[in-house]
């Protein structure tokens, strides 16, 4: 089954078969023309694994879009999800050529070198990549899980840390502490995590990891010292929130949580509303 939602965020679902036959193509017909509803109906698509059924939507996509990154990258994602890796090489090559290059084509151009070149010529692009951006997170995972397995743990922390010695890094700091935590070592992962607080330019990955790691290991208090002053809903998405409710429930904070539960509601998390309904009954119940 696959869900869909209405203008009112009401889940509906539907067979795959339903949605392939009848229900994709009135949609594509509907927006062949509009770069935007058509890039948001392919990325549905891959999210519930239909590709060969979207190929010609993504030429398309490739035609009327004025963000020609956004485009290759999605027909090149369809390309590969279709195991045509020669057709996305071409056509990320293409890009490069005409328009140079950036974090999100060369990862995904290293997905095709991969399988057609093997594993080091691919890891020469996804270095690339993390040098233009070292907290591009697809990057960095390829990049240092390719240092584990060669080189193992510490090979792991050595190629962190080498991404985080550039000014602007914050990932690379968010998985040292996270290691740190693992070690049982609370104090050097708030250190590293108060200078990712300073550079991490409203990225709400960094709030959720941050939130998710320290909630994990049980240090609550922390997660609402660090995320408390800086957590906007709008900006930072529902996930860093819902860990932040969760801290609140098992602190006894009542009216903080109902505070941040009325922020929460009017963004229109649809996709949440059952966690926000039951922590609201969970507050409302709460005897402090």
């Amino acid at each position: 089954m696959i869900s869909l939602y209405d203008e009112k965020g009401v889940e509906h679902k539907v067979s795959r078969k339903e949605y392939i036959e009848k229900i994709l193509p009135a949609n594509l017909r509907g927006v062949w023309n509009k770069a935007d509803g058509l890039y948001q109906l392919i990325v549905i698509s891959l999210q519930n694994e239909i590709y060969a059924e979207i190929l010609d939507a993504a030429k398309r996509l490739c035609e009327i879009d004025p963000d020609k990154e956004r485009s290759a990258v999605i027909l090149g994602i369809v390309y590969l999800k279709l195991r045509k890796f020669d057709s996305a090489k071409e056509l990320f090559e293409e890009y490069i050529n005409r328009f140079g290059d950036s974090p999100v084509i060369l990862v995904n151009y290293a997905k095709a070198v991969k399988e057609i070149s093997g594993d080091q010529a691919a890891l020469q692009l996804v270095r690339l990549a993390l040098l233009k951006d070292p907290n591009f997170d697809n990057a960095l995972e390829w990049y240092v899980g390719g240092a584990s397995e060669t080189g193992g743990d510490e090979a792991y922390i050595a190629s962190l840390n080498e991404f985080a010695k550039y000014s602007n890094s914050w990932r690379p700091q968010l998985w040292l502490a996270r290691n740190e935590l693992e070690k049982g070592n609370l104090s050097g992962a708030l250190e590293l995590y108060n200078l990712v607080l300073a550079r991490y330019n409203g990225h709400p990955d960094a709030l959720m990891q941050i939130s998710g790691d320290l909630g994990k290991h049980g240090h609550l208090s922390e997660i609402i010292r660090l995320i408390e002053p800086v957590y906007v809903p709008q900006q930072h998405g529902p996930y860093t929130g819902i860990n932040l409710l969760q801290s609140y429930a098992e602190m006894k904070s009542k009216e903080k949580g109902l505070m941040l539960l009325d922020k929460m509601e009017k963004c229109g998390f649809h996709f949440i509303k059952q966690n926000l309904d039951s922590y609201r009954v969970k507050f409302e119940s709460m005897k402090v």
